[in-house]
């Protein structure tokens, strides 16, 4: 299923009520920096990205930030100038070079250290890409996919299901991590 921008952001309309929560989260969380809150973000089509023709950003969350966080915060969002890898920008957090990431998925371990939304903005859910002439359909075990090497982004959150530590797992580390498994994929490098 493809959504548009504008399909985003009637969805995020109708959760409006996560909206301020997440606006009020930002808020009360960020408020010890200055006007300025640098954010950093990975390419996460289509929610999230720099469009390399036209040197601008798009997707709802950066839409949503823009319009309607900031201008109610009295804040300006200065998002990097290109995509980084989810290892440099949990390293750029650390250095405080950056405020915040955006669509960061949370885990417990995580919150040990950052701050996330509550409710949770963001929520993601792990599957798992094949060639149309594979014949896995359905993953019943972890013995279904032992033979496989699954490609994965560095430093990101691993299922309970993937911390098997049989699974062979190609770990990118580049923020365009999606388009690099998939070309991986169709090059016959990922199964």
């Amino acid at each position: 299923c493809q959504y548009t921008t504008e399909t985003l952001i009637k969805s995020i309309r109708r959760h409006m009520k996560k909206v301020f929560v997440l606006l009020i989260a930002l808020a009360v969380s960020i408020s010890a920096f200055a006007d300025d809150i640098k954010i950093s973000y990975f390419n996460t089509y289509p929610h999230i990205a720099f469009d390399k023709k036209s040197g601008t950003m798009k997707g709802a969350p950066y839409e949503l930030i823009q319009e309607y966080v900031a201008p109610e915060m009295g804040a300006t969002f200065v998002w990097d100038k290109s995509p980084s890898s989810i290892p440099r920008q949990f390293s750029r957090l650390d250095g405080n070079k950056i405020n915040a990431a955006a669509l960061m998925a949370f885990s417990p371990k995580r919150a040990e250290k950052y701050q996330f939304t509550k409710p949770s903005f963001f929520s993601g859910s792990s599957g798992i890409a094949v060639k149309s002439n594979n014949s896995l359909t359905e993953i019943k075990s972890i013995e279904d996919i032992l033979d496989m090497r699954i490609g994965y982004a560095k430093k990101t959150f691993v299922t309970p299901f993937l911390r098997d530590k049989r699974v062979k797992m190609d770990l990118v580390g580049s923020a365009n991590f999606l388009e690099v498994n998939i070309k991986k994929l169709v090059a016959g490098r990922l199964q």
